[in-house]
C-alpha cells in the first residue's frame, strides 16, 4: 500500500514523530500496520477532541465521545499508549 511505503521511507530517513491529525480515519490503520513493530522507536501525537466516528475528521467536546475516539485511535494504531496529546478549539 502506498501510504505504508511512504511511512517506511520516512522512518528510514529518520522521521520518528507522527502527528495523527488526518482528514479521514483511513490512515490510522496503515500507520498501525507499518509501525507496530517499530513502536519503541517512534512517537505518536493524537488530537484530543478529534472524532473519526463517521470516517472523516470531526470535533467533539463530549468527554465520553473523546474517550471513545482515543480508544479507537489506539486500536487502529496498534498501540496501548500515546506519547503526546494535543488539545485545541
Amino acid at each position: 500500500m502506498e501510504i505504508e511505503e511512504t511511512i517506511y521511507y520516512a522512518l528510514e530517513q529518520g522521521i520518528n514523530y507522527f502527528d495523527m491529525a488526518s482528514a479521514e480515519a483511513k490512515p490510522f490503520a496503515a500507520y498501525g500496520r507499518a509501525l507496530a513493530s517499530e513502536r519503541n522507536k517512534i512517537y505518536y501525537q493524537i488530537h484530543f477532541g478529534a472524532d473519526y466516528s463517521i470516517g472523516t475528521y470531526g470535533w467533539a467536546t463530549n468527554l465520553d465521545t473523546i474517550k471513545r475516539s482515543i480508544e479507537w485511535q489506539l486500536k487502529a494504531l496498534q498501540t496501548d499508549y500515546i506519547d503526546f496529546g494535543f488539545a485545541y478549539c
